[in-house]
């Protein structure tokens, strides 16, 4: 859905994209298996259900469950490893996702690592490598 509005007084339009779990529905990028050594799949997609609105202009509006139905039955994520710290679960409008994901049957593990940083080598093979490193999300 494209809105597009005029200031009043300027000669150029504002455009700003609204985009939605209908509109742009939530893809995965996996990782080719060779690449990981892992016996499933490893993807990367941005945060189910976020809702932002970018310095760009895009506003994102999309719905946690709609996104995780789409995460489960489409792509066939069983396990959502999420690194997101609680602040920005808040500011993203997901803060209930572990509840969301667990009844969409779905095993969430986490590492919360600041925004823009990233794990310790330690952590990220912990990670991997088993449910004792489980946490609370929401």
């Amino acid at each position: 859905m494209v809105e597009s509005s005029r200031r009043e007084g300027s000669q150029s339009s504002v455009t700003r994209t609204l985009r939605t779990s209908v509109t742009d529905p939530l893809r995965c990028s996996f990782l080719p298996p060779e690449a990981t050594g892992l016996p499933g799949k490893l993807g990367l997609t941005m945060c189910p259900g976020r809702r932002q609105h970018a310095i760009s202009g895009i506003r994102r509006r999309s719905a946690l469950a709609a996104d995780l139905d789409r995460l489960a039955e489409v792509e066939g994520v069983n396990v959502l490893v999420t690194l997101v710290e609680d602040d920005e679960l808040e500011r993203l409008g997901a803060s209930n996702l572990r509840a969301w994901a667990e009844r969409q049957r779905m095993d969430v593990l986490r590492l919360a690592i600041p925004d823009a940083g990233i794990p310790s080598v330690g952590d990220a093979r912990r990670l991997v490598r088993g449910p004792e490193f489980v946490d609370g999300v929401g």
